[in-house]
């Protein structure tokens, strides 16, 4: 059967499939992926560690203010 001009034919032999990565570029990237989690764990715990002093520096305002409070109608 004859094609139009400008048309491809589809290849009777099938694409030859991908070369696997060596196993140093897996390492490599197995590296970076667990740098990574470790900055990303390392920021998520600084922000607890800001949350955490937060609360307990507006606490410490809310019973120094108690108390000041109490003094002052005493």
């Amino acid at each position: 059967m004859a094609t139009p001009e400008g048309t491809i034919e589809p290849s009777a032999q099938p694409a030859p499939a991908p070369e696997p990565p060596s196993e140093e570029a897996v390492a490599a990237v197995v590296d970076e992926i667990s740098k990574e989690i470790k900055e990303e764990k390392k920021e998520g715990d600084l922000k607890a560690t800001l949350l955490i002093s937060g609360a307990v520096v507006a606490v410490l305002g809310a019973i120094f203010a108690i108390f000041k409070k109490v003094k002052g109608s005493a």
